[in-house]
């Protein structure tokens, strides 16, 4: 409840803001001035122990990166080859061009 007040505005700038094509500078330009009003580090503490909204920073900014907007979609892609069943990590490792 005491985080409510910062994340009505986050997910506002969130939906009026950020499209699933924004790059990693459109997303940092949407979402800093929420989170870092005064830009101090203590704009840190009313958030950083907020599990869910560090998962969606790491979601978003991992959409927003250029190399995962290029191999996503030919993962998918792949992945559909295999119906209901969970790929190996072999597979995986082969799909996003990884080595162990």
């Amino acid at each position: 409840a005491a985080l409510r007040p910062l994340l009505a505005p986050l997910l506002a700038a969130h939906l009026r803001r950020i499209s699933p094509t924004a790059d990693a500078d459109s997303l940092e330009a949407a979402v800093r001035p929420v989170l870092l009003p005064s830009e101090q580090w203590g704009d840190l503490e009313r958030w950083r122990g907020n599990a869910r909204l560090l998962a969606w920073l790491r979601s978003a900014y991992i959409a927003s990166r250029d190399e995962t907007r290029a191999t996503l979609p030919a993962a998918d892609r792949s992945l559909q080859a295999y119906p209901g069943i969970l790929p190996h990590a072999h597979q995986i490792r082969e799909i996003f061009g990884t080595r162990q």
